[in-house]
């Protein structure tokens, strides 16, 4: 299972509303790539977002979106996290 991804830096981003998006810490995301938590990012500029390994057990009636919602992530997210298994 992957746990991680690579994000482009796009334009206003910042570590924080890069953090956010993703649902990871923005300490560790700064940490991880050896910028600091609130210093300028350039337009370009790749980040290595990793994610927590979670499990979860799915019961009945639960979909990929209820699931995502219930991480605080997206469907998209969800899949590109646990495909292949």
């Amino acid at each position: 299972m992957s746990n991680m991804t690579i994000h482009v830096v796009q334009a206003g981003e910042t570590v924080g509303s890069i953090a956010e998006s993703y649902g990871v810490d923005p300490a560790r995301l700064a940490a991880d790539n050896a910028v600091p938590p609130s210093g300028a990012l350039a337009v370009g500029q790749t980040l290595v977002v990793r994610f927590p390994r979670q499990v979860h057990a799915v019961r009945a009636g639960e979909t990929l979106a209820s699931i995502a919602e219930a991480y605080g992530t997206t469907v998209r997210r969800l899949w590109q996290n646990n495909w292949p298994l």
